[in-house]
């Protein structure tokens, strides 16, 4: 399944200042609970500068390891709402 089939809200284009933390993506369907990798296929990273387009960094493809887990509200092999995070360091970016 992809994550439009499983009714996905996607933000494809946002700008992240440092130190920001912004929601990305809101997949759900009722009796199933997506992963990061399920989600989604690939993230990349750029910077802006006047007229150049600058890829600083890609995950590609996406793994489930990567990601924390900040909230569950069921009992682990149940359904509900699991919230997950993934962090980029300034090391990533350079």
């Amino acid at each position: 399944m992809t994550s439009e089939q499983l009714g996905s809200e996607t933000n494809n284009d946002f700008s992240v200042a440092p130190n920001m933390s912004i929601k990305i993506l809101k997949d759900f369907v009722i009796g199933v609970n997506p992963v990061p990798e399920q989600s989604l296929q690939t993230l990349r990273f750029f910077e802006i500068e006047s007229a150049s387009i600058n890829l600083l960094y890609e995950i590609d493809p996406i793994k489930n390891d990567q990601w924390e887990i900040l909230e569950r509200d069921f009992p682990e092999n149940s359904y509900g709402l699991t919230v997950y995070q993934f962090t980029v360091t300034n090391a990533d970016l350079n």
